[in-house]
Order: C-alpha cells, then sequence, then structure tokens
C-alpha cells in the first residue's frame, strides 16, 4: 500500500511526490500526459520561451538607439518553435529524472478515485491502495458559448503555441494574463493584435494604474483594445462584437480565445465518493483537505489561486500535513506577474482594495526614467508601493517594466514578514540596479525621496 497517490503531474503534483519522497513514503504519481503538466507543457514555459524570441526580436530592431547597426534582421518561427519544444523537453526529462531519483512511482493513465483508499488507472484497471491521495488535475480551457467557436481560425493556446506561420492579424479574446501575454507575443512577431476584453479594464485583477499604464504601452505598438465588449459570433474571417449595444465587424485572420481557465476534478471521481464543489472547484480548508479526512486537493483543481507556485506550496503543504505537521496555506502574499511587454508584477493589496476595504494607506512612486540601470537598458516603467498609514508596513507592491517578475520578491519578503518602511530603507540596495528603484518607491511613501 502506498502512503500517498498524486492524480495530476503538474507543478503541485510532482513537487508533493518529491515533498513525500524526501519525508520517507511510498509514493504514487498518477499522470495522463507528460510530467510538468499544463504548465511546463501548455502553459507557463512555452509562453516564456516564446516571448523571449519575440522580447529580442524587438530590441534587435531597436538596436540603432544603443549605437549598433542590424540590418535585415528576420524571425524563423519554425526554429522558434523548434526551440521551445526542446526547452519544454529537457525540462520533462529533467522531471522524470527526479522521479527515478526519488523512488516514486509513475504511472501513464488517468486516474479515477474509486473509494478513499483505492485509486483506478482507468486506462488499464490497474489498482492502487493508498492511506492518502492528493488531487493535483489542474484546469481546462473555458469554451465559451459563442457561435463559431469550433471554426477552424479559432485558436486556443496550446494551438497558438505551435503555430509555425504569423498570421497577419489576430482578435484575442480576454484581456488577462494570457490574452495580454500572446497579444505582446504576436505583436513582436508582426500580427496586428486586437483585444476583446468584457471588463473596463485589461488585467482586471491588477492594480488600475498599472493596467492603464501597460494599455498605454500597448496601444503605442498598435495594439487596439476595445473594453467593455462581448464577442457575439466568430466568422471565418473575424468576429462580430458588441459595445454599448452597437455592433462592430474587425476583419481577422485568426481569432485566439483567452478567456481563462476552469477547475478540472468532477470526472475523476466514483459515484462512491462525494467531495463539496464550490461550481467546478474542489472545496479545501486551509491543510488542503476536502471534506473526506484523507483525500486532499490542490492546484487549479481547488480554484483558490490558479498559479503554477501557489500549486507548488499547496502540494507541499498538503504533504507536510500528511507527515502530521500543522500547516496552513496563506494566500495573502502569492505574487501575480504578467509576462508582457514590460513585464507586470504584483504583490498584496492594490489601491482599489484599501479602499474598498477602509484601510488609511500610502503610496509611493517612482519611475524608471530616473533609475541609471533602467535608462541604460532603455526600459519604462513603474514601482508603486502602497504602506499603512500607522505604522508603515508593507501592504502592497505593483511593478510595471523590465526586471519586475524578479523585483517583486522584494515585495513578498516585505508582505510574508510584515516589515515597514523603516526595514527596506535601512537595507543597502546596490547601485547601479533598478532595485534602487524599490527603495525609493519606499522613500516616497514618507516624502524623502532621494531621486524623484
Amino acid at each position: 500500500m502506498k502512503d500517498i497517490t498524486i492524480i495530476g503531474g503538474g507543478p503541485g503534483g510532482y513537487v508533493a511526490a518529491i515533498r513525500a519522497a524526501q519525508l520517507g513514503m511510498k509514493v504514487c504519481l498518477i499522470e495522463k500526459n507528460k510530467l510538468g503538466g499544463t504548465c511546463l507543457n501548455k502553459g507557463c514555459i512555452p509562453t516564456k520561451v516564446l516571448l523571449k524570441s519575440a522580447s529580442l526580436y524587438e530590441q534587435i530592431k531597436k538596436a540603432s538607439e544603443f549605437g549598433i547597426e542590424a540590418k535585415e534582421v528576420e524571425i524563423n518561427i519554425e526554429k522558434v518553435i523548434e526551440r521551445k519544444d526542446r526547452i519544454v523537453s529537457q525540462l520533462v526529462n529533467g522531471i522524470e529524472y527526479l522521479m527515478h531519483k526519488n523512488q516514486i512511482e509513475v504511472v501513464k493513465g488517468e486516474g479515477c478515485i474509486k473509494d478513499r483508499n483505492t485509486v483506478v488507472v482507468k486506462t488499464t484497471g490497474q489498482e492502487i491502495e493508498t492511506q492518502n491521495i492528493i488531487i493535483a488535475t489542474g484546469s481546462l480551457n473555458v469554451v465559451p458559448n459563442i457561435p463559431g467557436i469550433t471554426s477552424k481560425n479559432v485558436l486556443f493556446s496550446e494551438d497558438a503555441l505551435n503555430l509555425r506561420t504569423k498570421p497577419s492579424s489576430i482578435v484575442i479574446i480576454g484581456g488577462g494574463v494570457i490574452g495580454i501575454e500572446f497579444a505582446a507575443y504576436f505583436s513582436a512577431m508582426g500580427t496586428k493584435v486586437t483585444i476583446i476584453e468584457a471588463m473596463n479594464n485589461i488585467l482586471p485583477n491588477m492594480d488600475i494604474e498599472i493596467s492603464t499604464i501597460i494599455r498605454e504601452i500597448m496601444q503605442k505598438k498598435n495594439i487596439e483594445i476595445h473594453n467593455g465588449s462581448y464577442v457575439r459570433e466568430i466568422k471565418d474571417n473575424g468576429v462580430i462584437f458588441e459595445n454599448n449595444g452597437e455592433r462592430v465587424f474587425i476583419e481577422s485572420e485568426a481569432v485566439l480565445c483567452a478567456i481563462g481557465r476552469v477547475p478540472y476534478g468532477i470526472d475523476i471521481l466514483n459515484n462512491n465518493i462525494v467531495l463539496n464543489f464550490n461550481k467546478k472547484a474542489i472545496n479545501t480548508n486551509e491543510k488542503m483537505e476536502t471534506n473526506i479526512q484523507n483525500i486532499y486537493c490542490i492546484g487549479d483543481a481547488n480554484g483558490k489561486s490558479m498559479l503554477a507556485h501557489t500549486a507548488m506550496k499547496e502540494g507541499i503543504t498538503a504533504v507536510d500535513n500528511i507527515a502530521g505537521e500543522n500547516k496552513k496555506m496563506e494566500y495573502d502574499n502569492i505574487p501575480s506577474i504578467v509576462f508582457a511587454s514590460p513585464e507586470i508584477a504584483s504583490v498584496g493589496l492594490t489601491e482599489e482594495q484599501c479602499k474598498e476595504g477602509g484601510i488609511n494607506y500610502k503610496v509611493g512612486r517612482f519611475s524608471y526614467n530616473m533609475n541609471g540601470k533602467a535608462l541604460s537598458e532603455g526600459e519604462e516603467g513603474l514601482i508603486k508601493v502602497i504602506t499603512d498609514t500607522e505604522y508603515g508596513e508593507i501592504l502592497g507592491v505593483h511593478i510595471i517594466g523590465n526586471h519586475a517578475a524578479d523585483l517583486i520578491m522584494e515585495g513578498c519578503i516585505a508582505k510574508t514578514n510584515e516589515l515597514t518602511t523603516d526595514e527596506i530603507i535601512r537595507t543597502v540596495h546596490p547601485h547601479p540596479t533598478v532595485s534602487e528603484a524599490f527603495e525609493e518607491a519606499v522613500l516616497n511613501t514618507l516624502n524623502i525621496g532621494l531621486h524623484s
């Protein structure tokens, strides 16, 4: 009998398996496709590879601004895709090695929970007896009920990742993280991009000031953005969308559906198992326990925070609790990152949330155009820090600009450890780095900025 059987080998599942093995448990990991899940094979990693190629292409075209003449620059999409596939394959092989190294049994197939101590592999009928079960089945693309959604010109993220020819134009349905990242990629490649978003702002969960800045930057790159708009029909040569009661047709070679993802888990349950759901998400407590004591759920399947790094921490939390510890998952300090051009990253409260919660706060900002390292790299951006008025505790950090995905860690550490402005100011920030802009933003919450 296994100590833990994990259904799903994505970031949450395989990390949970490694953690369990480290604690001396006998582990079985069931995965129906490739290890690494959606993130590694169809999401986080492949999109970053494509975005790196696109960003480099953009930079080379601007090389004359840096005193470099680079003429007749071309991009070979076939080689871009080949590089993406090679990197993904290398990382998948790395996870396979880690499973072998940690003596984790990996079973190929689709797992189904027969009862609280038995998991069945549907394809082979193999039954695995287990003391505990962790559901880590991830999520699926949302497929909206739009006439024409099955048209041959409609793409989902996996299709877009494997395009070997550049569409002349593309309409992206959805202005969330997935839509914005693909907009950055296709625009850099020379495709005419139009974004149609139902909410009043793109990246609606981000601080509005930051989402407004990225909107302006994208519009400067000739990306057309329609907020408060709804796609009503998809044609072979474009889409019909509605805004303020008016219907408009946009001609486009391709349409990318990037509305988001929905938790996947209900299909792995036998009739003998009744878990509590919130719509399609499996309910869990802070220990990652479901309503059945020895069954846990992590990652996108529980719908709490559909991010790979959240799934990893949830996996560790679940395993530690199975091992007898009393660990609770905290969701207040999880960073969000958008790999647009430029990058966007945030952690903690937005200004809007502070206002809604009646929190007294201060805001400090510092622009990249006053930072030597950012200027030398030709980058634009902003760091925004929100602090508590009474104690100066860091409440939220929002960054747009190069290195945002890495710089946000200072905000994460500050939030997790409830650091104040005084503690950030006492920390020496190296020069010349973009990290100095974080310190300056903190100083500006106190109106004592040095370089503002």
